[in-house]
């Protein structure tokens, strides 16, 4: 009897010493990677350097420095000037937190860098559209008129409000108004008592609006506010402010148009869009194209390098943007936001459907070089230093985006990415799957000791 609990106590407490020490662990290492493969001369590149386990690493090549890292990682941002190779190497003693051993580590990544293609895409042929030259004539023509008529109201209004500035200026009486709104719109520019012409621009299906104001002394009266009905295209209203002592007035005018309805276009899921065929605000590296939709001219961008043609709509929320048409099949593709980021030209588009975000990642509007643009986030808080865009390059190439905000850093996310979508799944898994084995183990060590407690003590009995 003796020699079982003999037994059965030495086989607990192997058992129980096996478990104890089945823990996943990580030896000390140090890696670098690099933001691209390949870049253009002109380019920036990022090499990011990781370590398991605490110690300083040497970096040598492009970068030369000596960084301390402790189970961490820090990137270096590399600005290229000629064609070649760049390089970086590291090297150094890390202290592994497992063994308490001293590991030597190194390693080295490279890009190569090379020039930016000159070649570009010819513009397609397009018998029915008018020549660069004859376009630029008309265009001069269009703009040239169109500033001397703007001009000319300018004028008109600074007239207008400089006779009511000196009006109110002589008078005895304060006729100036204290508020002025409008119940469709926005007046333009916004309210000021001493400026006294404004205008209001609503959709072509408004058939009324109401105007209200206040003036800043009770005793001033004021006349024209109320419910007014709107003519076809532009309709002119005063608001009078009078004083009962004596015959001096005040008048305060709203111009108010209305924005006729544009044409109608749609993109596959049958969204719609009214195009704005007026003067388009240019983009650079974008020229002037007439496009012809069901019949009609419309006014547009064409963009050589990057071979998308764009028109300027309202959606359905009456924002005013950018959309990619393809004139092929007389669709918009998707939404164009230019914008720069790290002084690189770059557009806000959308994801096409075989690449979209799924698991892991949520919509945000993210703060990203004094701007805000939309974009994703991870759902794991570990990750909340880190965005994805979905962006499209000055040569017309679509591609995610990594932002990271501590070091203010814009990557390719495919080769760039702290962690890939796969990756962060999989990292998941795991953990959940370690945490598991963690909990197993620790259960059975419990039950492994307690077996262990009441083998002695039984063993104690039987002597």
């Amino acid at each position: 009897m003796k020699k079982i609990f003999k037994y059965s106590s030495v086989l607990i407490t192997f058992v129980l010493m096996l478990t104890l020490f089945k823990v996943p662990v990580q030896a000390a290492s140090a890696s670098v990677s690099v933001s691209s493969g390949q870049v253009y001369v002109g380019d920036s590149v990022t090499f990011t350097v990781s370590a398991t386990g605490a110690g300083y690493v040497n970096i040598s090549g492009a970068v030369n420095t000596s960084i301390w890292l402790e189970n961490s990682s820090q990137s270096f941002t590399v600005p290229t000037s000629s064609e070649g190779t760049l390089s970086v190497s590291i090297s150094g003693v890390l202290a592994d937190f497992t063994t308490e051993q001293d590991v030597p580590v190194s390693g080295s990544a490279s890009v190569q860098v090379i020039s930016r293609p000159q070649s570009q895409p010819s513009v397609p042929e397009t018998p029915s559209q008018p020549s660069q030259s004859e376009t630029e004539v008309t265009n001069t023509e269009t703009t040239t008129n169109q500033e001397e008529q703007n001009t000319t109201q300018e004028q008109e209004q600074e007239d207008k409000n400089q006779e009511e500035k000196e009006k109110q200026e002589n008078s005895e009486h304060n006729l100036r108004l204290a508020s002025l709104t409008v119940s469709k719109g926005a007046l333009n520019p916004d309210f000021d008592p001493d400026w006294y012409t404004y205008d209001v621009t609503v959709d072509s299906s408004v058939s009324s609006i109401k105007i209200n104001a206040e003036a800043q002394d009770k005793n001033v009266e004021v006349k024209g506010t109320g419910k007014k009905n709107l003519k076809e295209d532009s309709s002119t209203f005063e608001i009078v402010t009078s004083s009962s002592e004596t015959e001096e007035t005040s008048t305060y005018t709203i111009t108010v148009h209305k924005r006729q309805k544009g044409q109608i276009v749609k993109d596959k899921d049958g969204d719609e869009f009214e195009i704005i065929n007026e003067e388009i605000p240019s983009i650079e590296g974008f020229e002037a194209h007439t496009l012809n939709i069901d019949g009609n001219e419309v006014n547009g961008l064409y963009s050589q390098t990057k071979g998308i043609v764009l028109i300027y709509c309202y959606n359905a929320k009456q924002e005013a943007n950018y959309y990619i048409f393809n004139e092929e099949d007389g669709l918009v593709e998707s939404f164009y936001i230019p914008v720069t980021l790290f002084s690189k030209s770059y557009a806000v588009v959308d994801i096409p459907e075989d690449e979209e975000l799924t698991t892991g990642f949520k919509e945000a509007n993210i703060e990203i070089d004094g701007q805000t643009l939309p974009g994703y986030e991870f759902e794991n808080k570990d990750f909340s230093n880190y965005a994805i865009f979905y962006l499209m390059d000055e040569n017309g190439k679509s591609n995610f985006y990594q932002f990271e905000r501590t070091l203010n850093v814009l990557q390719l996310y495919s080769k760039s990415a702290s962690i890939t979508q796969k990756q962060y799944l999989s990292m998941l898994k795991e953990k959940s799957g370690n945490q598991k084995i963690m909990f197993g183990l620790l259960s059975l060590d419990v039950l492994l000791l307690i077996g262990l407690i009441v083998l002695i003590l039984l063993y104690k009995n039987v002597i």
